[in-house]
């Protein structure tokens, strides 16, 4: 049985979890955002949305990053999949 104490502990740590995923939907709305803007410049540039090497690049990127903050880089790699899938689809609405 928890004592009152630990309760408190696990609340406070669930509290900070909560404030922690707040910021990270406020960090995927602010990258959403910018894909727009680049959507919309490569709209009037004409320029096609897809660019794998762009992809590419962002994947090795985050996973490096991964790896030095001693995160499984596979896990990462599939989270900014489902961003660069999302990213796609917001650049390519008209």
């Amino acid at each position: 049985m928890f004592t009152k104490t630990k309760k408190n502990q696990i609340i406070n740590l669930r509290r900070n979890i909560d404030k922690l995923d707040r910021q990270i939907i406020k960090l995927i709305a602010q990258r959403l955002n910018v894909v727009k803007k680049i959507g919309e410049t490569k709209m009037r540039q004409k320029v096609k949305v897809f660019d794998k090497n762009r992809e590419i690049e962002v994947l090795a990127r985050v996973k490096k990053l991964a790896k030095v903050s001693e995160i499984d880089p596979r896990f990462i790699e599939r989270i900014f999949k489902l961003i660069i899938k999302a990213s796609k689809r917001i650049q390519n609405e008209k």
